[in-house]
């Protein structure tokens, strides 16, 4: 696990990224506790084809689940934004939360989980306000 060191509370990410078939890949987000990432402690985003706990590709585990999309084995458009505690994510142009309202995790840095497989990132970019 790939673990950030500054809080975030607001912040537009989107990168594009490629995994095979078997791989375990996760975006954490507003971890409230950088030793411990974990789905009660943060929010996750699974952007695998292993679905977790019933959640595929573009599903906030827990909260919301997406419709079934395809991402293994081609190159993928990932975009999530957090404002003023409200999550949005879209994958491969299919908005799977809009807005979604997130009470219980004010701040934290971000997280990637990786884990078996193929994974590749390309065109990373963030904007994150007041940070730089």
């Amino acid at each position: 696990m790939l673990v950030g060191k500054y809080p975030f509370t607001d912040y537009q990410l989107q990168f594009n990224y490629k995994i095979d078939g078997a791989t375990q890949f996760s975006l954490f987000t507003h971890c409230l506790d950088s030793n411990n990432i974990a789905p009660n402690s943060a929010i996750e985003i699974n952007l695998s084809s292993v679905p977790i706990k019933g959640y595929g590709a573009g599903s906030v585990i827990g909260l919301i689940k997406a419709p079934k999309i395809l991402v293994a084995n081609q190159w993928n458009t990932v975009f999530i934004s957090s404002e003023s505690n409200q999550l949005t994510v879209i994958l491969n142009g299919i908005t799977v939360a809009n807005k979604l309202d997130y009470q219980n995790f004010q701040t934290g840095p971000l997280a990637i989980q990786f884990g078996g497989g193929k994974l590749e990132i390309t065109n990373f970019s963030a904007i994150i306000p007041g940070r730089w």
